[in-house]
């Protein structure tokens, strides 16, 4: 007889004090999350530890999660050890206290332990004992013992041996019935299954009518489970709803987004047909269906938000086998909906192309659940999944995300999550709505509403890239650029400059001439420059406490402006000195080649719903919201920013004003050879024409050409006077 346990090891968080930790933003939050899980842990301790003690009391379980998950190791059929860490530090007196109070009313709490035994192996148990006492009864004649000793003399030896055999032959009866019965319980489940699929002639032949007869099978994210449910569809029409449906649906669906009346199956001359009824969501081939369609052979057909099945029709595929070579799987059916939602998944695509991919085939579905749910429970938010590029998300370098973006219907303010947080937030989501079918309280308070955020949440207006490739000649930029949302949309103007500096923080202007010809002649000579971010222009009106923040090269801490509250075009008039000496060859690469990503962030105003918000329900404010789009779609076309024209953009100023500085020089050596030439001379000195091409002072220039008629060497050639093959050649 096999006996089997379950171990549960819980590691328990320590309680998180903000004052000693310092946390602060999300690590705050978490740590009072902990905080609050442990306190409803030492309520339910305290409860059954008053239980033991003979007190009627409520143990509260269900008011978090942990300690619904301990409730068997707590308070059942268990044996639970706790084991505490203590500090002998004297600087933890209070958390060693507090844990040893703790530890303590544990110890309070009586669980009685009990070995729970499978029911059929009790049985076999039970049988065996019922036979083994038989047998020995059978061995002995103890059952019929008391006919020895009967003083009854008128019964005869006759009447005794017959009674004898007759108690014999049921107690033998029994013995094999007991034995029959014990082998039946000792056959695993899989012997049970194939010695009853002989028998099952119904299912047989429901599998036969399969290769002959139209049918919808389903499609799980598990390839064995695909398949295992089959609906077949015979002649006339067949309903699809709810168990509410009256009268009762001919396909019974249950779970999120399946109406009472759903959809309806229809066969008309031999041709399958599919048709929504009222409100029922129903997506063919990736589309939603809008009218009555006819269904082909692998069609994919998904009801709700998450029953996906595909339609199969026998005699099509007999007609014309070779249209049908591509097996239909659950990933095929997610990447169709994918690629009609807009999103690239064509095949031939990098390897961080294909995780992306994978992402949004495992998003797709959660964020359509959580829609349903936000639906079905009147939460007036909507999530739609958004592809984030790094620059996009205002960082230099990174992987495209997949993140989800919530949407409050009511005042139209936007929060990006990542795909974790969402995740999170979706198993609450799934918690409230099971708690809203059981009938139990499902309503929870805005700081626990995973459908809520906090009014001042902090969000991220947008985004600029400043390339630095101008900066790596020590050109100046001075510019106004677009200020880009998520998607590339233009929201705002930011003017900014960066100014090459001397290390006490003076600009230079082109007076001064500090342009490089090759940014490598930085390396290990003194870089200075100045960044100012003086304002933002025609932000929308929605939000206040606007600030801009950004990282330079290897700075540790970004760098923020000052808060600019209750305004859409934010003066903030920043000004940083950033000095680097010796500059080095990193620093030269992130200036030719990096860009400077400055983030825009703030608060949402607060904005009241209007009152025919409010009349509306979650799903009329969908639909109303998909009809004003299809309105505006040819309408309101938003100016978007192309990343790849803005650096082509810098990359012009640049050179640009390398061709201006070529084009001095030209004209510098060509004065050069018409000296020469004035004056009868045959060669340039070398130290003139490196002096030319390289200083960057036009009057030093001067003259140093103006040295070349002074060169008696120059005049005729000679052994003795210094000269070079490219004077010569000049």
């Amino acid at each position: 007889m096999a006996k089997v346990s379950i171990i549960n090891l819980v590691d328990l968080a320590g309680s998180e004090r903000a004052d000693s930790t310092g946390a602060t933003g999300d690590r705050l939050k978490e740590g009072a999350a902990i905080n609050q899980s442990l306190s409803a842990l030492g309520n339910v301790i305290a409860a059954l530890a008053d239980a033991s003690s003979g007190k009627r009391v409520k143990v509260p379980y269900r008011d978090s999660v942990l300690t619904r998950l301990l409730k068997n190791a707590l308070g059942g059929n268990s044996k639970t050890i706790m084991i505490a860490a203590l500090s002998p530090a004297d600087i933890n007196y209070d958390e060693t206290l507090s844990t040893l109070r703790y530890a303590d009313r544990a110890k309070q709490i009586k669980t009685k332990a009990v070995v729970n035994e499978d029911p059929t192996e009790k049985l076999i148990r039970e049988l065996k004992e019922e036979n083994e006492k038989l047998r020995a009864a059978l061995k002995t004649g103890g059952v019929i013992s008391m006919a020895a000793d009967d003083d009854d003399d008128d019964k005869k030896g006759g009447d005794v041996d017959a009674i004898r055999k007759q108690l014999e032959e049921e107690m033998k009866a029994v013995l094999e019935a007991n034995e029959r019965e014990m082998e039946q319980m000792k056959q695993t489940w899989q012997e049970k299954l194939d010695s009853s699929a002989g028998g099952d002639d119904g299912e047989q032949a429901k599998k036969e009518e399969r290769k002959t007869t139209p049918h919808i099978s389903n499609l799980n994210i598990d390839n064995q489970l695909s398949g295992m449910i089959v609906h077949i569809i015979r002649e006339g029409t067949l309903k699809v709803g709810s168990s509410k449906a009256s009268p009762p649906a001919d396909i019974v669906l249950s779970g999120l987004g399946i109406q009472p009346d759903h959809a309806l199956f229809s066969v008309e001359k031999g041709s399958i047909f599919l048709e929504k009824v009222a409100d029922g969501k129903v997506l063919l081939n990736g589309e939603p269906l809008t009218s009555k369609q006819q269904l082909d052979h692998n069609d994919r057909i998904m009801f709700g938000s998450n029953h996906l099945y595909v339609f199969q029709h026998p005699a099509l595929k007999n007609a014309n086998p070779g249209n049908y070579k591509v097996p239909v799987t659950y990933e095929m059916a997610q990447q169709e909906i994918a690629k009609n939602n807009g999103f690239d998944m064509s095949s031939k695509q990098s390897a961080e192309e294909m995780l992306l991919q994978e992402d949004l085939v495992d998003l797709i579905p959660a964020v359509e659940e959580a829609n349903t749910i936000s639906e079905e429970l009147d939460k007036k938010v909507k999530f739609e999944i958004v592809v984030i590029s790094p620059k996009a998300r205002g960082l230099t370098h990174g992987r495209t995300e997949v993140c989800v973006k919530m949407r409050n219907l009511e005042s139209g303010y936007e929060y990006i999550w990542t795909r974790d947080k969402f995740q999170r937030r979706k198993y609450l989501m799934q918690e409230m709505y099971q708690n809203f079918v059981e009938g139990e309280e499902w309503k929870l308070p805005d700081e626990k509403d995973p459908f809520t955020v906090a009014p001042n949440t902090e969000v991220q207006i947008g985004h600029v890239n400043i390339y630095l490739q101008s900066l790596s000649y020590l050109i100046e930029l001075k510019d106004s650029l677009d200020v880009s949302d998520v998607k590339g949309k233009d929201v705002g103007i930011m003017d900014v400059e960066i100014i090459p500096c001397n290390s006490k923080g003076k600009e230079l202007t082109e007076a001064d001439d500090v342009f490089v010809d090759d940014p490598k002649d930085l390396i290990s000579a003194s870089v200075n420059f100045v960044v100012k971010i003086r304002s933002i222009t025609g932000l929308p009106n929605m939000y206040t406490d606007v600030y801009c923040k950004y990282d330079m090269f290897l700075d540790a801490e970004s760098t923020k402006t000052e808060v600019i509250p209750n305004t859409s075009n934010p003066e903030f008039k920043h000004r940083k000195n950033f000095s680097f000496n010796p500059a080095t060859s990193q620093l030269v690469d992130y200036l030719s080649n990096g860009v400077l990503a400055v983030q825009v962030w703030g608060k949402y105003k607060f904005k009241e719903a209007s009152q025919r918000q409010k009349n509306m329900n979650t799903k009329q404010m969908v639909m109303s919201e998909t009809l004003a789009k299809g309105r505006d779609l040819n309408t309101n076309a938003n100016k978007t920013s192309d990343p790849d024209k803005v650096a082509l953009r810098f990359q012009l100023i640049a050179l640009k004003k390398r061709q201006e500085r070529l084009v001095v020089k030209l004209s510098q050596v060509q004065r050069c050879v018409q000296v020469a030439e004035e004056h009868k001379k045959v060669r340039i000195p070398t130290a003139v024409v490196k002096q030319v091409l390289n200083d960057q002072n036009p009057k030093r220039v001067e003259s140093a050409i103006n040295k070349i008629p002074q060169d008696d060497g120059a005049g005729v050639p000679s052994t003795d006077a210094p000269q070079s093959s490219m004077c010569t050649l000049m």
